[in-house]
């Protein structure tokens, strides 16, 4: 609620009293026509009562790192938090001591998820053979083998290597142009007149 009119300074200043903010201040005298050479600042008083309050922290890393109260029954859990600087210690000890050992490659998963170059030739070879064999008039058969034996390469790239489904992508298209052009070629071997 506004109130209804405006506090003297004697008011405001018994407020201060009572809630022990700061001593009485001396009122402002009125304004003269001369104006002081030197302006001092009002000092600002603390009561002995209020003194400033320590602040608390609620983040993990500020808290102070307390032992756990003793237990009868023995258990796996450490007696102390552990300190997250430690943890990123041994986190690296771990990953450093991994990679010290032997059998150990960071990148045999990726490798495992890659076609080999061999494989990709040679699923590419045998798309484009098919076409190769129809320009010098091999039965229709042979590119249709041709063309199977690829599709079935281009599956196991698709299914089992996805990070080489681009390759397959691409052989798939040259499969089907085969398809779509070998068949309008042998069409009229197979085109009974009535």
């Amino acid at each position: 609620m506004i109130p209804q009119k405006k506090k003297s300074a004697e008011e405001i200043a018994a407020l201060r009293e009572g809630m022990g903010l700061m001593k009485e201040m001396p009122l402002p005298e009125p304004a003269s026509a001369e104006i002081p050479v030197q302006i001092s600042s009002p000092s600002v008083v603390l009561s002995p009562s209020r003194e400033p309050k320590p602040t608390h922290s609620f983040r993990k890393q500020d808290l102070p790192l307390a032992p756990a109260s003793p237990s009868h029954r023995s258990t796996a859990l450490p007696s102390q938090r552990t300190d997250p600087n430690d943890i990123a210690q041994i986190r690296k000890r771990e990953a450093l001591a991994k990679l010290n050992q032997p059998n150990s490659d960071p990148a045999a998963y990726l490798r495992k998820q890659t076609a080999s170059r061999w494989l990709c030739c040679l699923t590419y070879l045998l798309a484009i053979a098919a076409p190769v064999t129809v320009f010098f008039q091999y039965p229709y058969f042979v590119p249709a083998a041709l063309l199977a034996i690829s599709s079935f390469f281009v599956v196991f790239i698709a299914w089992k290597k996805p990070r080489s489904r681009h390759h397959a992508a691409l052989i798939f298209i040259i499969i089907f142009l085969s398809l779509v052009f070998g068949a309008l070629h042998y069409a009229p071997l197979f085109y009974v007149s009535p």
